[in-house]
C-alpha cells in the first residue's frame, strides 16, 4: 500500500481539555514511538489552564506536531477537527490521560498494511485503583456486522484508541462525529463507519492502557453523572442502534429492554415533562409490549396507554419506598 501523497503513515489525534497535568505524558509517549513516520494532531478544546501553551511548546520543538485551538465545544467537535486535518494513511485517537507501549504505532501499522486492513482492532489493558486487567477484543468474526453486534453485546469496547482506521474510509464517505453527542461519540463513529469497512483484522496484543485512575474531568469522562443530559444521550444511543440494519434481533431485544428501563426511570417527570416523555417513548409502545412482563413494563405501558399521571405517581411511590429500605 505504501505512503499517501503527503508521505505520512499515521495520524495520531489527541483531543485535550484542561489537561495540563497529563498532556506531556501522552505527547511524550507518542513522540517516543519506534515508528518515526507519523504526525500528532493536538486539538485544544478551549482549555482554560496551560493546555494550549503546552501544545504550542511541543509544536515548536517537533515538526510532526500540529496544534488546533478551538472554542470549547466538546470531544466530538475536537475529534472531528482532528480527522478533518489528518494526513496519514491510518488514524488513531489517543486519550490524554492514558498511556501506551512505545511499539504501538509501528506494530499496528505494519499489521494493518500487511493485511490490507481498513480497520485493525487490538486488545487493551484497563487500569483502575484495584490494579490492571487485560481485555481481549477478538470479534466473533471479522465482519462489520459481527463487530457491531459484539459492541452492542459488550464483548467489544467501542473506544477508538485500540483501533487503527484507514483515513480514506471516513474521508471518502463523509463520516463525521455526531456533534450533538457528549457520550459514546466514539461508538457512534464506529457504527457509522462500519458499512464502509471492507477488511477487518484483529491483532491479539495490547499496547494501550486505559487509565481510569487519572483525569476524571477529561473530555471522555464528562458524562458520568446521571442527569437529564445523561438520559438524553442514553436514549439517543438506543434509538440509533435499534435503527441500524446490521444489529441482530437478539441484540435489539437487549436494547429495547434497556430503553424500557430508561423509560421507567425517567417516568416520574423530574427530567422530562409528560409531553416530552410521551414523544420520546410512544414510538416504542408496540416493541415494549413484546418484552417479558415486569412491574417496570406495567408502569411504562400504563403511561403510554393514557394513564400517565397514575403511572408517574406509582413510579414516585416505588422510589420513595425503596429509599426507606
Amino acid at each position: 500500500m505504501g505512503k499517501d501523497l503527503d508521505g505520512t503513515m499515521v495520524s495520531v489525534i489527541i483531543a485535550a481539555y484542561n489537561a495540563e497535568t497529563y498532556l506531556c505524558r501522552a505527547i511524550d509517549g507518542i513522540l517516543a514511538q519506534t515508528l518515526s513516520d507519523f504526525e500528532v494532531l493536538l486539538v485544544d478544546d478551549g482549555s482554560t489552564d496551560g493546555t494550549g501553551t503546552i501544545c504550542e511548546e511541543y509544536a515548536q520543538k517537533d515538526a510532526r506536531v500540529r496544534v488546533f485551538h478551538e472554542q470549547h465545544r466538546g470531544v466530538a467537535h475536537a475529534r472531528q477537527v482532528g480527522i478533518e486535518n489528518a494526513r496519514g494513511i491510518y488514524t488513531i485517537h489517543v486519550d490524554v490521560d492514558d498511556h501506551f507501549e512505545t511499539t504501538m504505532l509501528e506494530e499496528m501499522y505494519q499489521n494493518a498494511e500487511q493485511e490490507e486492513a481498513d480497520l485493525l482492532i487490538c486488545d487493551y489493558w484497563e487500569q483502575d485503583k484495584k490494579g490492571k486487567e487485560y481485555h481481549r477484543q477478538e470479534p466473533t468474526a471479522l465482519t462489520a456486522k459481527d463487530v457491531i453486534n459484539d459492541m452492542v453485546d459488550g464483548k467489544l469496547y467501542g473506544a477508538l484508541w485500540n483501533k487503527f482506521i484507514r483515513t480514506s474510509c471516513y474521508r471518502d464517505n463523509n463520516i463525521c462525529f455526531r456533534q450533538e453527542l457528549t457520550m459514546r461519540e466514539d461508538l457512534f463513529f464506529v457504527f457509522d463507519i462500519m458499512p464502509h469497512v471492507t477488511r477487518i483484522f484483529y491483532l491479539p496484543k495490547a499496547f494501550y492502557v486505559y487509565d481510569r485512575t487519572s483525569n476524571e474531568s477529561s473530555l471522555s469522562n464528562t458524562y458520568l453523572v446521571e442527569d437529564r443530559n445523561y438520559y438524553d444521550q442514553e436514549i439517543k444511543w438506543h434509538q440509533v442502534a435499534l435503527k441500524n440494519e446490521m444489529v441482530g434481533n437478539s441484540q435489539k431485544k437487549c436494547l429495547l429492554q434497556s430503553l424500557l428501563n430508561d423509560a421507567y426511570i425517567t417516568l416520574s417527570g423530574s427530567m422530562y415533562s409528560k409531553q416530552e416523555w410521551l414523544c420520546i417513548f410512544s414510538p416504542f409502545l408496540h416493541d415494549f409490549k413484546a418484552i417479558e412482563l415486569s412491574y417496570k413494563k406495567r408502569l411504562v405501558l400504563m403511561a403510554l396507554e393514557g394513564k400517565y399521571g397514575i403511572s408517574s405517581l406509582l413510579r414516585r411511590l416505588v422510589v420513595k419506598f425503596r429509599r426507606k429500605e
